[in-house]
């Protein structure tokens, strides 16, 4: 009888095994049952899962936080999923996702969450709590944030990238993550960047996007305890002066410093420390009108292998920049790109040497 018995249940075994849909490859994903919760108790959300059993949910169809909320109390079979993706069009006014509340997912975890174009407008402390010891990416760009619950980033134990472009955020508080490596706040004009502390509680941070959020000036020091800094992004912003130690890093880690689109006249000496020598600094699109030596040679010292960009800059191309163009090692204007010009239009790379050496040579005892 027992024998029997063990029979019956092995065959009913061996056939929900068969039964389960075969995977075709990692890249190409197909719509399952199992491991996937049963597909009429989750729509509009998909399901789907890769050869490796990697699954992804895809609720880009939910339009409530009542359908989401719905979805996650049915039978998960596997509890922990690489991605969720809620991809919104923020035209389409049916889609009223609005909260996330505490428990919305109930006990499903995910190494990634993509939510965009949404009406989201509150994300609750524990919105993510199940997640707190798998969260590496989290994307909540182009959404109606006004405010977010960054005290709850320290419990987020290998959050790597947290992108939260085109809200409304107001202010951008100290960000304490031990993780974290690529934060991004774009696009939430007018926020607030004031923390004396910005990013000192984020010692690992590579990236920094703040671009498009309406700054004006830069706090002194506000980079200057990230050793492993090498982007910081703060193209189309305001910033009219970049004064002493305005964006400064402890080791020579920046490769790229973008500040196109702003509206700088004047950098005073050491506004900039840490470029790498391959550095690109991109400076296009801005009001520089001289490169005096007491101001910009630091510069070209620090990027001896790099690129400064000062496109659609209204240069001058006077004596000011005698040292650039009379440098005996002709090391400096190799820096400047092929698309860098004059007020008049005439790109610098190609501008007359021996202008430079009649017109200024008060300042060269002899031309080169």
């Amino acid at each position: 009888m027992k024998t029997t018995v063990f029979l019956v249940g092995f065959v009913s075994f061996l056939t929900l095994v068969l039964a389960a849909p075969q995977f075709t490859s990692a890249d190409d994903p197909v719509p399952l049952k199992w491991p996937c919760p049963l597909e009429y108790n989750i729509d509009p959300c998909v399901c789907m899962a890769d050869e490796f059993f990697n699954l992804t949910m895809n609720c880009s169809l939910v339009q409530s936080t009542a359908d989401l909320e719905r979805i996650f109390q049915e039978l998960f079979p596997f509890i922990h999923f690489l991605e969720l993706i809620i991809d919104h069009d923020p035209t389409d006014i049916t889609n009223q996702l609005e909260e996330i509340r505490a428990h919305t997912f109930n006990e499903v975890t995910f190494e990634r969450i993509i939510i965009r174009g949404t009406q989201l407008s509150l994300v609750a402390d524990e919105a993510f709590a199940n997640s707190h010891e798998y969260l590496r990416y989290l994307d909540l760009s182009n959404n109606q944030l006004s405010a977010y619950p960054f005290e709850s980033l320290p419990e987020y134990e290998v959050l790597q990238t947290f992108i939260i472009d085109d809200n409304h955020i107001l202010e951008l508080p100290s960000l304490d993550s031990a993780s974290l490596e690529v934060f991004s706040g774009s696009g939430n004009n007018n926020m607030q960047v004031i923390a004396l502390d910005q990013f000192s509680l984020a010692p690992n941070l590579r990236e920094i996007h703040l671009s498009r959020i309406g700054m004006t000036s830069l706090n002194t020091g506000m980079f200057q305890t990230l050793s492993k800094l090498e982007v910081i992004d703060l193209s189309d912003n305001h910033l009219n002066d970049l004064e002493l130690f305005a964006i400064m890093v402890p080791e020579q880690t920046l490769a790229t410093v973008n500040l196109n689109y702003n509206y700088i006249n004047y950098i005073r000496h050491e506004a900039i420390v840490g470029l790498n020598p391959s550095a690109h600094l991109l400076m296009s699109h801005n009001n520089v009108t001289e490169l005096k030596q007491d101001q910009w040679e630091h510069i070209f010292h620090q990027i001896s292998e790099g690129k400064l960009n000062l496109a659609e800059n209204p240069l001058t191309c006077g004596c000011d920049m005698d040292w650039i163009m009379l440098d005996d090692d002709n090391s400096f204007l190799p820096i400047i790109t092929d698309t860098t010009t004059c007020y008049g239009g005439q790109l610098v790379i190609f501008l007359e040497i021996d202008n430079f050496c009649s017109q200024c040579q008060g300042n060269w005892v002899v031309c080169p």
